[in-house]
């Protein structure tokens, strides 16, 4: 069946929906996604299309953020682009927290200067009053640094730092292709989870942009890398997953198993996670921070146990069944096609994070599985992680403001398409294990 419709000028009024209501631009690009997907991947954009698109999304990522800044008269056409994941206590969306996350964590350095009280902080556009001691939660080396001078300045630096080096990923990304790929990642860069980040700029950001790096210098030198990660560790706890994945791709690379410098900081990085148990409590890093706008098996287990009043172990052992069932039927369909080994990051990264983590804007870290699966011969799995990319429930708690469809974590529901994506992470693992052992000298 072909669709006889011009799919570039569509494509660019889809992106300028955005700018009008994001939440009608994401019902849209799904329909778009998926029409286009099944029955006509075969287009391609013109050169004049391809720097019309570059513009729409670097105004979207980086002059949009900027603009109620400049003139506050624009923070309501701010509020229509934002992922509005968060609702106020009267139960309407509250998007004025331009930046804010970026805010709390600078002014936590801040906070480290001293143990003396000191001045309030009143973070722009929410409004919200911190004092210190602040600690809002990071690793044990983030109370270790601190900093002074102007949180705000220092915040819009960083962010347009960012935001810029995000846009330039995403460009030097889909620069050399211009079809079904460039639709696909222009659209990954346009989702929620990476408006979401853009629109807090959590430092999850920060972390992502230093990966892409290593990633595309493939010739870094180990120690500097592994160095940096086993720092991010020590702020962050879950970037010691790309020590492991950094450690499994150098085996590929290699075809030796031999990495002991990587063997080293792995075990650095898991000692790291262990002093912070000891400080903060054994459960503070393996409990789940149980929210109906987040997913995972522990997660899911709690609400399950809770709904029907049995035990969370049995709901766990039930849903690692349903994840082993999905491992059998994908084990054959899916094979390592064409792969340069990138993918490792985005597996290691949802396997290991996703027994406890409530994810909103970390999916951005999804971003090398969507390139893998975008080489791939069947688009059916491309089709899978993009639905789960745009329709996670802490997306669909953002939505309520035309679909209703979860609002203040009165309902559950379980995400299967979660469960697919992390099934197919599991069978990409197993066979780069396979791998391991098959040719790789011990």
């Amino acid at each position: 069946m072909k669709i006889n419709i011009n799919k570039e000028y569509l494509f660019v009024a889809l992106i300028f929906v955005a700018f009008i209501d994001y939440d009608i631009f994401v019902f849209l690009a799904l329909i778009y996604f998926l029409i286009f997907s099944f029955y006509n991947s075969e287009f391609e954009f013109s050169n004049l299309i391809k720097r019309t698109i570059y513009l729409q999304v670097i105004f979207f990522t980086i002059f949009i953020k900027f603009v109620p800044i400049l003139n506050s008269k624009f923070i309501k056409i701010y509020n229509n682009i934002s992922q509005q994941n968060y609702l106020s206590l009267d139960g309407k969306f509250y998007s004025e927290n331009i930046f804010y996350d970026l805010q709390t964590f600078l002014y936590g350095l801040y906070c480290n200067r001293t143990n003396i009280m000191h001045d309030y902080y009143l973070t722009k556009y929410e409004e919200l009053i911190l004092s210190c001691p602040f600690g809002p939660g990071y690793g044990l080396l983030y109370y270790k640094i601190s900093i002074e001078g102007n949180i705000w300045n220092f915040t819009l630096i960083i962010a347009l730092i960012s935001l810029t080096l995000l846009f330039l990923i995403y460009y030097f990304s889909v620069r050399n292709i211009n079809n079904y790929k460039f639709m696909m990642l222009t659209l990954f860069f346009l989702s929620p989870p990476v408006n979401f980040l853009t629109f807090r700029l959590n430092f999850d950001l920060v972390i992502f942009i230093i990966l892409h790096y290593f990633v595309k210098k493939g010739n870094a030198n180990k120690l500097l890398r592994n160095t940096i990660f086993l720092v991010l560790a020590s702020i962050k706890l879950y970037p010691i997953v790309f020590l492991f994945s950094f450690t499994v791709y150098d085996i590929l690379k290699q075809k030796n198993l031999r990495q002991p410098l990587n063997f080293v900081f792995c075990i650095f990085g898991l000692y790291i996670i262990y002093l912070n148990n000891l400080t903060k409590g054994t459960d503070v890093y393996s409990s789940s921070n149980q929210s109906h706008r987040s997913y995972g098996l522990r997660n899911d287990a709690d609400y399950l146990a809770e709904l029907f009043n049995l035990k969370i172990t049995f709901f766990f052992l039930a849903l690692i069944f349903m994840v082993l069932i999905c491992c059998f039927n994908f084990y054959k369909r899916l094979k390592i096609y064409k792969s340069k080994n990138f993918e490792l990051h985005s597996v290691f990264f949802l396997i290991s994070t996703s027994l406890f983590s409530n994810y909103d804007y970390k999916l951005i870290f999804l971003f090398y599985l969507v390139i893998f699966f975008l080489d791939y011969e069947q688009q059916f799995f491309s089709v899978l992680l993009f639905l789960f990319i745009y329709s996670s429930p802490s997306l669909l708690h953002a939505y309520q403001k035309y679909y209703k469809l979860v609002v203040n974590d009165e309902i559950f529901y379980l995400d299967f398409s979660f469960y697919i994506v992390y099934s197919l992470c599991i069978v990409l693992l197993f066979r780069y294990t396979l791998e391991i052992f098959r040719k790789i000298k011990l």
